[in-house]
């Protein structure tokens, strides 16, 4: 170990600082039917991403259970980890959530005035190796279980309170791009929805040029009302058997299943996390679909949409979604947005809903007949988009690649700011 390093475990850490490991509050403290829709945002296992919180969704408690919990409220620089389910996932608790409640299902680490940086430990948690440790120590079969004592277990290996706080800032400067790119996309993908809605459901290019009435209501002169399966392709997918490896292995065909969507949550994506081979999309009802084309999870998890960058399949849970020169990449995005609704209600099953391909393809769409412009002007939205999501994932492959040497002293500061 390097001069000036050191290793000690989360509670020692804490305990020098007169911190704390303090779990959430249980059932018996706060029901479900306590959730409030507007109050103080409540944290949950749901709402912990890799070093960050994710506000889509979360539970909030009114004033007076807050002032109940107050041993709850969380401060700048405490890491919330999830002690239940999809353990290795925590978050830093920055100035925008100071205040806010730790959840049921979480562990809080809070450090006092210990010499070490919360943002280093928070990062240094996400460390394959220390993942798979505590993994490792959790207790339970079917649910793996963390509690105060296997966190406080856990060893850290510390280099100087300087040092420490110049990884974290190198590490958080990628993750602030990243951060940074993911609003300015929200944003772009706002002004893209508009631009549908002032085309495809306000009309207001054509208001001036004659309307007519369509089975949708007023349209403009010279468009067409279509199932959806009339004027475009809809592709449906397959698995390969999983007990057969030829079909797998060294497979190069990006196999899509919806996790990788739910995971992602980005409009455009590159890469499954599964890949089949020749052998395996020749034995099994999965078909190839071109690059730019909508996929749309349709069975269990209905209504994930995403664009892939490259040709792909996928499993049965998908329908996918070709564009042609009548009905454009971003009209297909926003129609199924707009219908999202309409498409869910549709979908039927006992063990889980699913929508048909076959009742898919009878959902009404407009077929316009001078859209060039929308599409010039929608794209240049989706190409922005679609390179700040491909900056953000070289940004986190850098960050992915530095975080264990930096960690391990095995690149030195002043290297890894050359990069």
């Amino acid at each position: 170990m390097k001069d000036g390093w050191r290793t000690v475990t989360i509670g020692k850490l804490c305990d020098e600082g007169g911190g704390s490991v303090q779990t959430g509050p249980f059932g018996s403290q706060l029901h479900a039917s306590d959730y409030v829709v507007d109050g103080i945002p409540f944290i949950m296992p749901a709402n912990l991403g890799e070093n960050k919180v994710i506000e889509n969704d979360i539970a909030r408690i009114s004033n007076a259970d807050y002032q109940r919990l107050a041993k709850y409220q969380l401060k700048q620089g405490d890491i919330i980890y999830g002690r239940r389910g999809d353990i290795g996932r925590r978050a830093l608790i920055t100035k925008r959530e100071e205040g806010w409640m730790l959840g049921s299902g979480c562990l809080r680490i809070r450090f006092g005035d210990a010499d070490v940086d919360p943002r280093y430990v928070s990062y240094y948690l996400g460390l394959p190796e220390v993942k798979q440790q505590v993994l490792g120590k959790a207790v339970g079969t079917t649910m793996p279980n963390l509690n105060s004592a296997i966190i406080r277990s856990v060893p850290l290996t510390l280099p100087p309170l300087p040092i420490q706080r110049r990884i974290a800032s190198i590490l958080g400067a990628l993750d602030d791009k990243i951060e940074c790119n993911r609003r300015i996309n929200q944003t772009l993908e706002q002004m893209a929805q508009a631009l549908y809605k002032h085309w495809f459901v306000d009309f207001a290019p054509f208001r001036g040029e004659g309307m007519v009435e369509s089975e949708l209501g007023e349209i403009p002169r010279g468009w067409e009302v279509k199932p959806i399966g009339e004027v475009v392709d809809t592709i449906g997918g397959g698995t390969p058997s999983t007990s057969n490896p030829d079909l797998w292995t060294n497979g190069q065909i990006n196999w899509y299943v919806p996790s990788d969507l739910t995971r992602a949550k980005s409009l455009f994506v590159t890469e499954s996390s599964k890949k089949i081979n020749e052998r395996g999309l020749a034995a099994s009802a999965a078909r190839l679909f071109p690059a730019y084309s909508v996929m749309l999870t349709s069975r269990a998890t209905i209504g994930e949409i995403a664009i892939n960058r490259v040709e792909a399949t996928t499993n049965q849970g998908f329908i996918a979604i070709v564009p042609n020169e009548k009905i454009s990449l971003y009209q297909i995005v926003f129609w199924l947005r707009e219908n999202m609704e309409k498409i869910q209600a549709n979908a039927h099953g006992t063990t889980f809903k699913e929508i048909t391909r076959g009742i898919f393809r009878t959902f009404p769409i407009l077929v316009a007949n001078n859209s060039e412009e929308y599409v010039r002007k929608s794209k240049a939205f989706f190409d922005q988009i679609e390179s700040n999501i491909v900056e953000s994932e070289l940004l986190a492959r850098t960050r992915d690649y530095l975080l264990p040497k930096l960690m391990s002293g095995e690149i030195e500061i002043m290297d890894a700011e050359n990069r």
